[in-house]
């Protein structure tokens, strides 16, 4: 869905919404210290732009990450070995063994029982910059989500065509505490898959993806 280039003006109704809400927050944090309170008391003209630039840059940042999101259902069947995940893509493999084996197919805390049939919600994510290894963990945790190979990989076998136009990857730490990565993508005109020993930061064409809580 591509968001509407229109710009409304904002409403009465919810200017008294975002003020009733922040209101709220205010008052149940009490933040404020006694020298805080004295600058809203007094030196309001001195920090109102502020305040109001703050607060646009929190939603304009929410709504860029609502734009670059996709969500959808996966279902997957666990129990299988790292490269019967990959052989399951039907994609051109580049790999590297090791890499391959160090794949965290289920992370520790997963509720869904090894080796059943289960549906889950798997949410892409777009930085729309180059990012490391750290940050797109970091990035995956502020939405809530869960690393999940199985359903990523399934989703690549399931829509052979989404990484056409949406090259997509995820990186993991191994147990020789070095990065490796998977990425489905095409390259050359054919639909592959390459796993192995990463590091480098990712292209800004990059998605990602996890699994919701």
């Amino acid at each position: 869905m591509t968001p509407s280039v229109e710009k409304k003006h904002i409403t009465e109704p919810q200017i008294v919404k975002l003020t009733t809400a922040f209101g709220a927050g205010i008052r149940k944090a009490n933040p404020f210290s006694n020298e805080a309170q004295e600058i809203i008391e007094n030196e309001w003209d001195l920090i109102k732009d502020d305040l109001i630039t703050a607060n646009e840059a929190v939603l304009r940042a929410h709504l860029d990450r609502k734009r670059n999101t996709i969500t959808v259902k996966v279902e997957v069947k666990r129990g299988l070995t790292p490269q019967q995940v990959l052989d399951n893509t039907g994609r051109k493999q580049y790999t590297n063994s090791s890499a391959v084996a160090s794949m965290p197919l289920i992370p520790g805390d997963d509720e869904i029982p090894e080796g059943n049939e289960a549906e889950g919600t798997f949410v892409w994510f777009k930085p729309r910059r180059g990012i490391t290894d750290a940050e797109v963990e970091q990035e995956r945790a502020k939405l809530g989500l869960v690393r999940d190979l199985e359903m990523q990989a399934k989703y690549n076998a399931d829509h052979p065509e989404f990484a056409d136009t949406h090259p997509n990857g995820d990186s993991w730490k191994g147990a020789d505490g070095k990065w490796y990565f998977a990425r489905f993508d095409r390259w050359l005109d054919e639909r592959t898959v390459f796993v192995y020993r990463g590091g480098f930061d990712w292209f800004v064409d990059a998605w990602f993806g996890g699994r919701r809580k």
